[in-house]
């Protein structure tokens, strides 16, 4: 599990190219973008997936924006983009 030093400061944006690594360590890909309660991840060789920002655990060491949910439970909390995301 990612050692979450901070939580992440409520009403901050996320940067957009954190890193994103789930509660079991392993790298989902990055911040590609927010829109309300949720984050767009660009995934590395699979289509970018929406979570909902609930998810987010807090800042992990090396500065990994880490989540609360271990890699095999991410397909169950995808979201559907926005309303007028791609």
């Amino acid at each position: 599990m990612p050692r979450v030093i901070e939580a992440y400061p409520e009403g901050t944006p996320l940067m957009e190219g954190l890193p994103v690594v789930s509660a079991d360590g392993e790298s989902l890909g990055t911040v590609a973008e927010e829109a309300g309660d949720r984050f767009r991840v660009a995934a590395p060789l699979a289509p970018d997936y929406w979570l909902p920002k609930e998810a987010i655990a807090g800042l992990a060491a090396g500065g990994d924006l880490g989540l609360s949910l271990p890699e095999d439970a991410i397909d169950g909390h995808k979201l559907d983009p926005p309303e007028g995301a791609e």
